[in-house]
């Protein structure tokens, strides 16, 4: 027996998920992807012009609002993922990994207890 064309669209109303858009959403992402991009262009040039120097990354990192989004955009690396890592190297005492990470080098506040049994 053969479905009529009502039946086939009222299964689609009664069953499918639709995608909803917000223009007003829309648009901002659009700024930040745009902004992002930007952010790319520029450290993608500065690369080029004075190389590949420590100083251009932590310039992004601090100075930028999306810097941190760039970077991760650009290696693929995921903010969670980050955020386990540096969890991991913060927590695990291992020489290889903090030697690899240069763990000596971050900052540490007086107070600080995360990770430890206090």
């Amino acid at each position: 027996m053969s479905r009529t064309i009502d039946d086939k669209f009222r299964t689609v109303i009664e069953k499918n998920t639709f995608y909803f858009f917000n223009r007003s959403f829309e648009e901002r992402y659009e700024g930040y992807l745009t902004s992002l991009r930007e952010t790319l262009l520029v450290l993608k040039n500065q690369v080029e012009t004075q190389g590949l120097a420590k100083e251009i990354f932590e310039r992004l990192l601090a100075e930028n609002e999306n810097g941190l989004a760039a970077l991760l955009a650009l290696t693929g690396f995921s903010n969670e993922s980050l955020k386990r890592l540096v969890t991991l190297i913060r927590v695990v005492d291992d020489r290889a990994l903090a030697r690899l990470s240069l763990k000596d080098k971050w900052w540490q506040s007086e107070n600080a207890q995360f990770g430890k049994n206090a």
